[in-house]
């Protein structure tokens, strides 16, 4: 189960969907609003982020032709990922 970290955006935390679809990866100095504001102007439904028990991973963007339901369908247990959904 997922929590809603702000209107339209729900995080999984040590889950982790489509990986090694990399459309877009930011740094890891990049705010999480920045993140979620460049998915939304992208058409991108979900994005993944490393190392999230330290909080310092990069931010790994999926592919707009990724859509919310098959991110849904595809999140397994990842130790140390966290992935975010947007709707």
């Amino acid at each position: 189960m997922g929590t809603v970290i702000q209107p339209k955006v729900t995080i999984y935390m040590n889950k982790d969907a489509c990986r090694c679809d990399d459309y877009i990866v930011l740094p890891k100095t990049t705010p999480l609003n920045e993140v979620i504001d460049r998915c939304f102007k992208e058409n991108c439904f979900g994005f993944a982020r490393g190392s999230n028990i330290q909080g310092n991973g990069k931010f790994y963007i999926r592919s707009p032709h990724k859509t919310t339901n098959l991110l849904h369908s595809k999140l397994i247990d990842k130790r140390g990922i966290s992935f975010f959904i947007l709707s």
